[in-house]
């Protein structure tokens, strides 16, 4: 058996973008409240509000945004908090929940890279592969709910975050969707 890395790559790098993004974000925040002086307009927080690059790490890890839906609205006890001219960064559950998402999500994508070339299990293939497959159906159908509901808010950032949502609803209800037919056409 070959030893294969993706399981591991993946889920470092996509957690290190999003860490990178989490702090980095608020800093670029602040940088655009200086430069167009605003102050206390809670219409441009919710404008402007994550910044592109929590946009760009949020849109390509959507499913971890999924993954940490029951904790979208908890923001208390925050775990870390910084407040400096440079930014404010804070930890709270649902940023660990989105984090764990992340590893979890990215390791799983990773996994599937590595098993295209070892396909041995003492299961039956169909007993197998059906319940992961049913599973990833429903996981692309409340991707996408999420993401529709994220489009719904009618702000640019959410709007934008939940474009890229709908792209990968999309890819994992035909992924999944096109192996269980195979599956049950094979036998």
């Amino acid at each position: 058996m070959k030893y294969r890395r993706s399981k591991w790559v993946l889920p470092v790098t996509m957690l290190t973008l999003a860490l990178a993004s989490h702090v980095y974000g608020p800093h670029e925040f602040r940088v655009g409240l200086r430069r167009n002086r605003v102050v206390n307009d809670q219409g441009y927080y919710g404008q402007h509000y994550p910044v592109l690059i929590q946009r760009i790490s949020e849109g390509i890890s959507f499913p971890a945004l999924t993954l940490g839906y029951p904790f979208r609205e908890v923001y208390d006890p925050i775990l870390y908090q910084r407040n400096s001219d440079w930014g404010y960064v804070s930890v709270d559950p649902k940023d660990i929940a989105f984090f764990v998402g992340v590893i979890v999500f990215w390791y799983w994508v990773g996994r599937q890279f590595d098993k295209l070339q070892d396909r041995a299990a003492s299961w039956p293939r169909k007993a197998r592969i059906i319940p992961g497959f049913v599973c990833g159906l429903l996981f692309g159908l409340f991707t996408g709910l999420y993401a529709g509901q994220m489009i719904a808010t009618k702000l640019p950032p959410e709007m934008q975050i939940g474009a890229f949502g709908i792209v990968w609803a999309a890819g994992l209800i035909v992924y999944f969707s096109w192996q269980l037919i195979g599956v049950l056409r094979a036998h």
